[in-house]
């Protein structure tokens, strides 16, 4: 309760800005997987489903994904694995969803303490003005 849903973090618009930075091959290799998803032949043939993924109620695509997650092809799994992972990585790097999972976020001194012997001081080569 009071922590802000994937659609209310803007999760699918900080999707598509990653993805439209992304090296071309990850932009077809998504692009595909969205496509499979999608696709109301592919969903018949590899979901059990006629219509398209958009055009299902929520409680279809919960479905649908689940059976993604539990099935016994690699392939499906694998899909599910990769859409899930891109979703929770955008949802949990937005602090407005750490409240959720107890995170109080990164403390500056921990991070260079933890990361001391692989931090870079790039002070001395910055450009002087004058």
């Amino acid at each position: 309760a009071g922590v802000p849903g994937a659609l209310a973090l803007g999760v699918p618009e900080q999707i598509d800005a990653m993805l439209a930075a992304a090296p071309d091959y990850l932009q077809r290799d998504f692009k595909s997987l969205l496509f499979i998803v999608e696709n109301a032949l592919l969903g018949a043939l590899m979901f059990e489903r006629v219509r398209p993924f958009t055009q299902l109620s929520a409680a279809e695509q919960d479905a649908m994904l689940s059976s993604m997650r539990h099935s016994r092809l690699p392939l499906r799994r694998g899909m599910f694995r990769a859409l899930k992972s891109l979703v929770a990585a955008v949802y949990y790097g937005d602090e407005r969803s750490w409240a959720r999972i107890g995170y109080v976020g990164p403390s500056a001194q921990s991070f260079r303490q933890a990361y001391a012997t692989q931090l870079f001081d790039f002070e001395p080569l910055r450009a002087r003005k004058g």
